[in-house]
């Protein structure tokens, strides 16, 4: 509220669950008694038009009041000022009325007509958030002002959805959304998350909000895609899927979602910048530790000469008393008492990497590290030794016992640094691949796929010739930090579980099986201590694939049963498609839904949502898929007036005398001591009702989503001001065939749509062009009621003769109602779409002509 009346330059802000409830309390709060003779009564006229949106007139007619309908005028579509004086009567109290798709009305005439009748002046902003009128904001010229605001739309998730991150150090992290919550909801812009632009290109990206709410009455659904990849969200959102005819990437509704569509996701995740050392120092501080290598100046800070001495001789200093150092020049070791010490800075490079993957796969602790191989793997064995030679300095024990070799690194020192500082935790279902790996270039990765590979893996070749090398885990958490680090370097596993948990009896014994998973990939074979492409062949790769649409076909002549292509092919064919040739370009890809199906979740359990500026995207679930955002709407009614913004939040808040906020008591200082009505003195006023209110607040969901929208807000508005005005000079020479609009003198319209009125001469009907206009995809609008007087809520009172009132015929109101329509300026259009719908209107009206 405070955003949005600072944005707008008003006083007071009151948040709405939508634009029509602001113009409900709007009107009711010009009803109260606390605005004495000047408050709208049953029987008061209202002076509005005929030619809009409904909830500009409903609130009129609920309460008892009568709309005195006026004519509007062409080319603004706004009202015709010139009818004011002859719609007034002694009754007579307010005007309410629209800026009409953005366009803002007469406001100098309207509010002087206000101002010299003492009449209340309503602005119905709700289409016209950003327009502007002799330099300012419309919806501030008036006793009131209205707006809607709709959010991009944000996905709800799960609480267990897993999404990778970096955080305020830049660092990659991954968890479940839950807890990302917990941790960043009040500093969402200190993180970033994986989102894919319009040029369908991933990349890191700052959200505006972490949203959560509860799920109620909604429904869970599980979408399952090919390689394993599932994400659990509520069933009315949206992912993201490939549209089947134009090749699109388009949201969808999860419960619409079919086991034909394709889901978006990718398998070149963004580098998240390289790291190329770890200093361990700092988490040495509290374990007593001491360091040598030091600069001697650090001996100052030893009280004792003796201490001093010895500290000197010996090479080592209590690190409590290292102040002056710089790992970058200095070789400085660090370590407990009774260990040997190791650097405090070491290298992320391929050695580190590939001993971090050896480590997840057959590493345990034991006074040190300790990796346990099979006897034939000597050469793995070599190679550990080599690492921690050249990286800690350190010796490793060797011991073999029947098939298995166990490889001992006995060092306190390095079990603190993988279990405190690598965060790797003891016992197979508990380790996770460190932040740092994902880091690492591409040459570090695949070092680190060679040696958690080689260890917890197996290589085969399939009879097709394809190269396939699996890996087996009981960690579905492991195996899914694994898809992730694959997707760096553009590799895509398939999942699936090879056993379940169960018991089995041999003999007289039971034994139990643990679930263990697999993720496999193919086109790599083992190179020295790497992974390299082999028998890659593109079309065998669903990462780097692309369904055969019927779109494609049209430039390149294949066999119908060919189902997939290659993207990089295709886009050898597909140059002269802007559009298309992008997607192709692009490194998301497109994976086949496998099944959907409903899942249990406690309606009191909370699901959650980014809100990610512009993309309205971000990549998560398990092993990765792009997830869109939750559709919520929200309004506003604004004023400098603080009587009338007390009205509206009394009928915003079921009535209440009491202005606290929820969860707040006794602001007043008077809670218990005031008497109101007929009731006792000292009734609780937190529960004294003074109107007939309603329950219309919005949700911190509508909220937070609202203080994203007003970032957004002004790069919507250039953009719908662009398209309008790209619309109106490619437009310009069909003024024999539709009146244009223009706007009102001394405006700055933000436009919400462009509005059409078809000529008596044109040669073809309103009805004509939008059906041609529909038939192409091209979606159009009739301004909104046309004539609300001629629908069927006006019926009874049309028969009747009462309950309104016309001034004059409403000529301009019903050719607009017979001959008009609009189509949209959403700041998502791009150029060539545009050029495309200008391009069908000419078309249309030039075959029109040679009739």
């Amino acid at each position: 509220e405070n955003e949005f009346a600072n944005f707008i330059g008003v006083k007071y802000c009151s948040l709405t669950n939508s634009g029509s409830s602001a113009n409900l309390l709007a009107f009711m709060a010009l009803t109260s008694p606390k605005l004495g003779k000047r408050r709208i009564k049953t029987g008061d006229e209202v002076i509005t038009v005929a030619a809009g949106f409904p909830t500009t007139v409903a609130p009129i007619i609920q309460y008892g009041a009568i709309p005195v309908f006026v004519d509007v005028t062409l080319p603004t579509y706004n009202i015709d000022c010139s009818q004011l004086e002859g719609a007034l009567s002694h009754k007579t109290k307010a005007v309410m009325i629209a800026h009409t798709l953005g366009n803002p009305f007469d406001l100098k005439a309207v509010k002087g007509f206000c101002q010299k009748n003492n009449l209340w002046l309503i602005e119905d902003n709700c289409d016209s958030l950003g327009s502007k009128y002799n330099g300012h904001y419309t919806g501030t010229f008036g006793d009131i002002g209205t707006s809607s605001f709709y959010p991009p739309h944000h996905m709800s998730c799960s609480k267990d959805t897993f999404i990778p991150y970096l955080d305020e150090k830049g660092r990659w992290k991954a968890d479940r959304i839950e807890q990302i919550f917990k941790l960043y909801v009040d500093k969402p812009k200190k993180i970033k998350v994986l989102s894919f632009n319009k040029k369908n290109k991933v990349d890191w990206i700052v959200p505006s909000a972490i949203l959560r709410h509860k799920l109620g009455s909604k429904k869970m659904v599980k979408i399952i895609c090919q390689h394993g990849r599932e994400v659990e969200v509520t069933e009315d959102h949206s992912v993201f899927v490939l549209n089947n005819n134009s090749a699109k990437i388009i949201p969808k509704q999860a419960g619409s979602i079919s086991k034909d569509d394709y889901i978006v996701a990718t398998n070149q995740i963004a580098d998240p910048g390289e790291i190329k050392f770890i200093d361990i120092l700092e988490h040495f501080t509290d374990k007593k530790a001491y360091v040598s290598g030091f600069s001697h100046s650090n001996l100052k800070y030893v009280k004792s000469a003796d201490y001093r001495w010895q500290f000197k001789v010996r090479d080592t200093l209590p690190l409590k008393y290292l102040k002056h150092y710089n790992l970058e020049e200095e070789a400085l070791k660090v370590g407990i008492s009774q260990s040997r010490k190791i650097p405090a800075r070491f290298p992320v490079n391929q050695d580190l990497c590939r001993l971090i993957g050896y480590f997840i796969a057959e590493g345990s602790y034991q006074n040190g590290l300790m990796f346990s191989f099979n006897k034939r793997e000597k050469g793995l064995v070599r190679d550990v030794r080599n690492i921690v030679k050249r990286l800690f300095n350190l010796q490793i024990s060797v011991r073999e016992v029947n098939n298995s070799v166990t490889v001992e690194v006995q060092s306190k020192n390095l079990e603190i640094v993988f279990l405190d500082i690598f965060k790797i935790k003891k016992g197979a279902k508990n380790k996770r691949i460190p932040w740092f790996v994902y880091h690492g270039n591409e040459s570090c990765i695949k070092s680190f796929i060679y040696g958690y590979t080689k260890g917890d893996g197996s290589f085969r070749k399939r009879p097709d010739n394809t190269n396939h090398i699996d890996v087996t885990s009981t960690s579905k958490d492991l195996l899914n930090d694994f898809q992730y680090l694959l997707s760096r370097v553009g590799i895509s596993a398939s999942f699936y579980r090879r056993n379940v948990n169960k018991r089995k009896k041999i003999g007289s014994k039971w034994t139990v099986s643990n679930e263990n998973y697999t993720l496999s990939f193919s086109g790599y074979v083992y190179k020295g201590k790497s992974i390299i492409k082999k028998n890659n062949r593109e079309r065998n790769n669903i990462s780097l694939q692309i369904p055969l649409l019927n779109v494609f076909r049209k430039f390149i002549s294949l066999s119908k049963k060919q189902k997939v292509i290659s993207k990089k092919r295709l886009a050898k064919y597909i140059t002269s498609n802007t559009d298309l040739h992008s997607l192709l370009l692009g490194n998301v890809s497109f994976l086949k839904v496998r099944d959907i199906h409903r899942i249990n979740y406690d309606p009191n359990d909370y699901v959650y949502d980014f809100s990610v500026p512009g993309q309205e995207n971000f990549y998560g679930g398990f092993l990765g898929v792009f997830l869109h955002n939750t559709m919520g709407e929200g309004g506003a009614v604004y004023t400098n007036n603080e009587q009338i913004k007390k009205n509206v939040e009394s009928f915003r808040d079921w009535g209440r005398d009491c202005w606290c906020s929820s969860g707040k008591d006794n602001t007043c200082g008077q809670r218990f001591k005031q008497q109101f009505g007929e009731l006792p003195l000292g009734y609780d006023h937190k529960y004294i009702y003074s109107h007939f209110g309603y329950n219309l607040k919005a949700t911190d969901l509508q909220a937070a989503i609202g203080c994203a929208q007003l970032e957004k807000l002004p790069a919507f508005i250039e953009a719908r001001k662009r398209n309008w005005a790209k619309l109106k000079a490619g437009l310009a020479d069909l003024k024999n065939y539709f009146v244009l609009p223009e706007a009102t003198e001394t405006s700055d319209p933000s436009w919400f749509g462009f509005m059409l009125t078809v000529k008596e001469t044109a040669g073809f009907t309103r009805d004509d062009i939008v059906k041609h206009l529909e038939s192409k995809k091209i979606q159009t609008r009739m301004l909104f009621a046309g004539n609300i007087i001629k629908h069927p809520c006006f019926d009874e009172m049309r028969k009747a003769g009462e309950g309104y009132r016309v001034v004059g015929e409403l000529k301009n109101t019903d050719l607009i109602m017979n001959q008009s329509f609009w189509v949209g300026v959403y700041p998502g259009l791009t150029d060539q779409m545009l050029d495309f719908l200008i391009g069908l209107i000419k078309q249309f009206c030039k075959e029109k002509k040679n009739v």
